[in-house]
């Protein structure tokens, strides 16, 4: 669509095409003028409106109560009558006087001049405005509603069809003077063929194409048509009008002109396509009015060749919809900085509407949190006719914030001086989180690498602190002396283990079995033990919804979220209050995930945790699921409890939010993806007795101390054991046994060779023997060293005597 400006000049050319074919209808002074100026005051919304026409011009007016000079100024012509107050303004008088120094002004109410100029009954406010008719004398124009002089643009459009009216009022003029200054009738008609011949010329010179059409042919046309059609007037004269149009605008041409003739009201004013004999095609704006032409009904035609016009409305609607259409907000402002004109995307950001900006600054949308010096050193950019770039975050209608990237360019008329300033801003919140969320990804995933790679050495030493332990306590009596001594180093050894598992579980790296589980049932089978660790001044409330559903995880991993959120909760309220757990069923759509990189779009389950605590502000929650992050004093706390919320929710595939404020409590929100109901299979229980055997088992590990224990613990449990440090040296004991081996126990990642790659080769040799891997780093490395998981086939390091003793007996039995 045209912008606002497009359609006023529109407008306003049309204004002025329709004043043109207003002037010269009659040689009557009067009708002339009643023409004219009624169509003038319709389409420009005046009040009032006066001709007056020097004394010398007239004949000797009846109705004039006292003489005059020549130069004196007569009301000819008011509307409305009632107003005229004075019909005579002397040549002294000061309207006189001004209108001899300026050919065209403006006068407001409030300027010192109003009385000078208002000569008129009950005109004490609003806008005059005045033209020189050239030397026959003066048009007064007033407007009721307007407040501010017509500015210049106004005054000099009316200037030009003033000029055709003043040519008008001078055949009038003539006329009046034939009619009662030539008594006799060569000399009347002398000075009709004169005003015939004026008229005549008038339309020969017009800037657009006449024509006279009657029953459809040509009947007369000026010299201007010719030109628009390329042809002569032999070839247009008695020609069908019709020929000359377009072919598909010919029958709507045809059905105007037959509604025209029967006298049927409706616009006149109407576009078309013209067609020249070579086939160019000229754009061309029709206004057509009936009249009497050599005795008959005919039909005449002003036609304004309009193709540039067309050309220049194309081009600004092109623009128009790219500004309209772009989604970048747009804005354009006076040099004062008044909004003028705002796109939909604006509206779409900010939530105003353009009614609500249009005549406010930017200033609208002003969050606060911008440095005043930021809008000094635009304002001084801009006003230097400088481009400026920057960055804001603003505030939209319903108080969010957003930030936006923008570019404000100063616009210049022809003369150089700045008329506009152009803004284009693009929204970049949505990329900031995502990118913001991207770093905290990485951040956490780096943290997680870290702990894996820890927890393999990690796990090697426990194992042997584990394992050893057991031994010697197994060895030593209830009532030895040093059993308290080697019952608290194991008990050590298996908090350090505890602790390594917690870091494994931040970077989503324990091994885990995974069932189909009711998130509902989850917490209500957890209740009584969170009412136990809560307190009693801690008020616990859960809001379960039936349609939640089922989540894929591990169970005991899933109730270790629920429980360090909740001793999380009950921490910050230390002074008592409420706990809240909420479950809902929720899908979330492309826009969310969208903002969210780590989702899917999908049904999900939405567990929340509320409490009434202390909150947190920005800083602490910048920094919540880092491991050893903690803000509790020393001793009170390791920094993993959110860190393994982190891991076990990403885990899941899931994503944790977490929204705070300081003294208005924590909300924790987090979604896991939703699944369908199935068989459950029940965990695999750990058997009290330890049970042994007697096959021949290879045991390939590089770690010594790892090594050493597991020999030891296989020998005592009457398996016969054969040894080696690395894969290749596995190989070659195996290539030279001579006995049976039934069973290869191997670490995953070795020197020179790997335990997969040798379990590969040795299958090769004997496709039946089974393999069970040990490994101390994390899944993700064993998965990518190609060892298939499950229940049998992996033990984790660190293990204890009776683990080993039932994995390698359920590998055994297996079928």
């Amino acid at each position: 669509m045209p912008d606002q400006d497009s359609r006023q000049i529109i407008s306003d050319i049309s204004v002025l095409y329709e004043l043109s074919l207003a002037v010269g209808q009659s040689l009557d002074l009067r009708t002339n003028c009643e023409q004219f100026i009624r169509t003038l005051m319709a389409r420009k919304n005046l009040a009032y409106a006066s001709v007056w026409v020097r004394r010398r011009h007239l004949p000797e007016p009846e109705h004039l109560e006292k003489e005059t000079d020549g130069n004196d100024l007569v009301l000819v012509y008011a509307n409305p009558e009632f107003r005229a107050s004075t019909r005579v303004l002397a040549e002294d008088h000061p309207l006189t006087r001004l209108l001899e120094k300026k050919a065209v002004f403006s006068v407001a109410a409030s300027d010192k001049d109003f009385a000078r100029v208002a000569t008129e009954n009950e005109l004490g406010s609003g806008v005059f405005a005045i033209f020189r008719l050239g030397e026959i004398g003066m048009l007064k124009l007033f407007s009721m509603t307007r407040e501010a002089r017509f500015p210049p643009q106004a005054l000099n459009q009316l200037e030009n069809v003033l000029a055709k009216f003043t040519v008008s009022l001078e055949g009038c003029l003539a006329h009046y003077r034939m009619v009662h200054e030539i008594t006799e009738r060569k000399e009347v008609e002398a000075a009709l063929r004169q005003s015939e011949e004026k008229y005549r010329n008038v339309v020969e010179l017009a800037s657009d194409g006449i024509v006279i059409l009657q029953d459809g042919v040509i009947k007369y046309t000026n010299s201007r048509l010719m030109k628009l059609v390329g042809s002569t007037s032999e070839q247009v004269v008695g020609s069908p009008f019709t020929s000359y149009v377009h072919p598909d605008e010919a029958p709507k041409l045809g059905d105007n002109y037959r509604r025209r003739m029967t006298g049927e009201q409706f616009s006149s004013i109407y576009e078309t396509v013209l067609v020249r004999p070579d086939g160019h095609l000229i754009y061309a704006e029709l206004n057509a009015a009936l009249i009497e032409f050599e005795g008959r009904p005919a039909d005449m035609v002003f036609i304004r060749d309009i193709s540039d016009r067309k050309q220049t409305e194309a081009a600004s609607m092109r623009l128009a919809m790219a500004v309209e259409q772009t989604a970048d907000a747009v804005i354009i402002t006076g040099t004062d900085g008044t909004i003028e004109y705002v796109n939909p995307a604006f509206e779409r950001i900010t939530g105003h509407s353009r009614e609500e900006v249009l005549g406010k600054t930017p200033r609208l949308v002003k969050s606060g949190k911008q440095d005043g010096a930021v809008y000094d050193e635009l304002w001084a950019t801009i006003t230097r006719g400088e481009v400026w770039r920057g960055r804001f975050q603003n505030r939209r209608k319903d108080g969010s914030l957003y930030t936006c990237d923008t570019i404000i360019t100063p616009t210049r008329h022809e003369d150089g001086t700045i008329i506009n300033f152009v803004g284009v801003q693009r929204d970049v919140t949505r990329e900031l989180q995502m990118e913001e969320q991207y770093l905290q990804a990485q951040k956490m995933e780096s943290m997680g690498r870290l702990a894996g790679g820890i927890a393999h050495d990690f796990n090697n030493i426990m194992t042997a602190v584990l394992g050893f332990g057991s031994m010697v306590l197994d060895q030593l009596g209830e009532n030895h002396p040093l059993r308290h001594a080697v019952e608290q180093i194991v008990s050590a050894g298996e908090r350090a283990t505890n602790l390594t598992r917690q870091l494994l579980t931040f970077s989503r790296k324990q091994m885990v079995e995974v069932r189909i589980l009711n998130m509902n049932a989850v917490i209500m089978e957890m209740y009584q033990l969170l009412r136990r660790a809560l307190g009693e001044d801690v008020e616990l409330v859960t809001l379960l919804d039936d349609e939640t559903g089922y989540v894929k995880a591990d169970v005991g991993l899933l109730q270790q979220v629920i429980m360090n959120l909740a001793i999380n909760a009950r921490d910050a309220m230390p002074r008592g209050g409420q706990l809240t757990i909420v479950t809902a069923h929720t899908y979330l759509d492309e826009a969310f995930c969208r903002a969210h990189v780590q989702l899917k779009p999908g049904d999900y389950i939405l567990l929340t945790i509320r409490d009434t605590g202390c909150g947190m502000n920005k800083q602490v929650l910048d920094h919540v699921f880092e491991p050893f992050f903690t803000t509790k004093p020393k001793g009170k706390g390791t920094g993993l409890g959110l860190a393994t919320v982190y891991g076990i929710v990403r885990q899941c595939n899931g994503h944790i939010e977490i929204l705070s404020e300081v003294g208005k409590g924590t909300e924790i929100r987090v979604w896991l993806p939703q699944t369908e109901a199935t068989a459950e299979t029940l965990p695999v229980e750990l058997e009290e007795k330890v049970q042994k055997g007697s096959e021949t088992i290879l045991v390939v590990e590089d770690e010594d101390l790892v090594r050493d224990l597991t020999v030891r613990i296989l020998k005592s449990l009457g398996y016969h054991v054969l040894e080696a440090a690395h894969g290749k040296e596995g190989l070659a004991l195996f290539e030279k046994a001579t006995g049976p081996i039934h069973l290869v126990l191997t670490d995953v990642v070795m020197p020179q060779m790997g335990g997969p790659e040798m379990a590969e080769r040795i299958q090769q040799l004997r496709p039946s023997i089974k393999v069970l891997y040990t490994s101390g780093f994390t899944e993700s490395a064993v998965l990518e060293r190609g060892v298939a998981l499950g229940k049998v086939t992996l033990i984790q390091k660190p293990y204890t005597r009776e683990i080993l003793a039932l994995k390698i007996r359920q590998a055994l039995d297996e079928k």
